[in-house]
């Protein structure tokens, strides 16, 4: 039995032998019945540079509810400094994204907002640059990046020969393309990869073989300028050559000819704390963040033990959200906080969830009363207007497949989610996707029309338990042309752990954003 390794693989790790150590760590996070001790015990592993791989990936193995509050902080406290003390050319290895990863799980389940935006600044954002085959040239002659930021370079060389990328100071493109000329009468130049040495060359990518990928992580200088790169296979650097385009901005651009990754910032609110979407969406943003950094992510939770009720630090986030993300229900908000968010709204870009038809319970006697369903009715197209009982749930239709909210998805599922009544939106708004209740929480089946549907249809079986009329589920909000918004009512905590659910969310977020979906 699994459980009788126990003591013996913590003995191995006792062993001092580095790799019966690596193999106790290997199976500790495998033993059933000993969660919190194996979180201890691999914590304290963590720290050690011959273990942090295996130990940060035995953690990430176990489940969060075990993880020690005081001994996660403890390690988030010791082990942030030392990546960020790592150099950027070391942080592609397993050791160092495992790290990541878990810090940034420890800071979000302890809501640790100064820790969170100190990793978020050790990820690398990722930029692709390739050659052309059989035409000795680069398919991107312009990169535009911030100053000082971490970046991963990745050549792909799909060519049938060799090529290397070298980087090198402003204005010197000439000097080093002649000192590569030369290098043909050194016959040590091969081993140099053609590179020269001269105090202009400042970064060189390995040297890529036919069909072969290179990677390259270095922080962009600090001075702005145009810092030429260049193929220094000889007879290539004439024709191969580019420039990387350092701007001042740490927020700017980060862009290649019509290529653009923008580091944008998402900002949630979140108060509803009945149904947890404030969980949902925190894992949702962990887990954006770690697969695509360009995505920055706050999360304010709703104070309610404040009269009236205040989001921390709004005034702070807000003017600088590019992505606004809302799910809150009955708050009874201080006033200048709903003169915020109601400018905001009427003008940028945000996703409105679920209960958010029905964010505010100002009291009766309170000036902004009225604003409990006009102000849901102005920005969102309806105010709450109910939904089925808490012993059903839903069956979702795509309508608009070619939307870029709703691709990737299947055009029917089932979720665990209470059906809204949202019927008639009265905005200018287009309904992306419809639903309509299910009686009971069990999910639903699916079943092939004819070789020559596509789409699904529900069993006999399920058809029957088909409750109330089809509303609304997912829809644009199109009353201002100069922005994008979208509201669901998809968001149910169980619902996302469909793949069709995280899909749509992806999906919303990115097309809020004004911005292409890397896939």
């Amino acid at each position: 039995h699994k459980a009788t390794y126990f003591e013996p693989a913590q003995r191995a790790l006792a062993s001092g032998v580095l790799h019966l150590q690596e193999a106790a760590l290997f199976c500790l996070s495998r033993i059933p019945n000993n969660d919190a001790k194996l979180f201890t015990l691999l914590a304290q592993h963590v720290p050690n540079p011959a273990h942090t791989a295996a130990a940060t990936e035995g953690i990430l193995a176990l489940p969060q509810t075990t993880w020690s509050t005081l001994e996660a902080e403890a390690l988030l406290t010791a082990h942030l400094p030392t990546l960020e003390a790592t150099p950027v050319a070391k942080r592609g290895t397993s050791a160092f994204q495992n790290s990541l990863t878990l810090l940034n799980a420890i800071a979000t389940l302890r809501s640790a907002r100064e820790a969170l935006e100190r990793i978020h600044d050790l990820h690398l954002i990722p930029f692709e640059i390739a050659t052309v085959p059989d035409q000795l040239r680069f398919n991107k002659t312009t990169l535009q990046v911030p100053a000082n930021t971490p970046i991963e370079l990745r050549l792909s060389n799909p060519d049938a020969i060799q090529h290397n990328l070298v980087l090198c100071a402003p204005g010197s493109l000439e000097n080093v393309g002649q000192a590569v000329d030369k290098l043909l009468a050194d016959p040590k130049g091969i081993e140099r990869d053609w590179i020269p040495d001269l105090p202009e060359v400042l970064l060189a990518t390995p040297m890529a073989n036919a069909h072969d990928k290179v990677v390259l992580r270095f922080r962009t200088p600090n001075e702005p300028g145009s810092y030429p790169y260049l193929c220094t296979v000889p007879g290539h650097w004439r024709i191969m050559q580019g420039a990387l385009v350092v701007d001042d901005s740490k927020t700017s651009a980060v862009s290649s000819n019509n290529d653009t990754i923008k580091t944008s910032r998402i900002l949630m609110l979140t108060g509803e704390p009945e149904y947890g979407t404030r969980a949902s969406l925190s894992e949702l943003a962990k887990q954006l963040e770690t697969d695509r950094p360009v995505l920055a992510f706050t999360h304010l939770e709703l104070d309610r033990n404040t009269k009236p009720h205040r989001f921390p630090n709004l005034s702070k986030h807000l003017p600088q959200t590019d992505l606004l993300i809302l799910s809150i229900r009955f708050a009874n908000l201080d006033p200048f906080q709903h003169q915020a968010l109601d400018s905001y709204l009427a003008n940028q870009p945000f996703i409105a969830i679920r209960t958010t038809t029905h964010l505010f319970q100002f009291p009766i006697d309170s000036k902004l009363a009225e604003e409990n369903r006009a102000f849901p009715t102005r920005h969102f197209g309806t105010p709450y207007r109910g939904h089925h009982g808490h012993d059903t749930s839903q069956v979702n239709y795509v309508m608009a497949a070619k939307h870029p909210v709703v691709t990737g998805m299947e055009p029917r599922f089932w979720t665990s989610d209470f059906h809204y009544a949202v019927n008639p939106l009265s905005i200018e708004s287009t309904p992306l996707m419809i639903g309509q209740a299910l009686e009971g929480r069990q999910p639903a089946t699916f079943k092939n029309v004819s070789p020559h549907n596509h789409a699904k249809v529900l069993t006999a079986k399920d058809e029957n338990r088909l409750r109330g009329s089809p509303h609304p589920l997912v829809w644009t909000v199109d009353n201002n042309p100069s922005r994008r918004a979208l509201v669901t009512t998809i968001g149910a905590r169980k619902s996302f752990g469909n793949p069709n659910v995280q899909q749509l969310y992806q999906n919303a977020i990115f097309w809020c954003l004004g911005r292409a979906e890397k896939k």
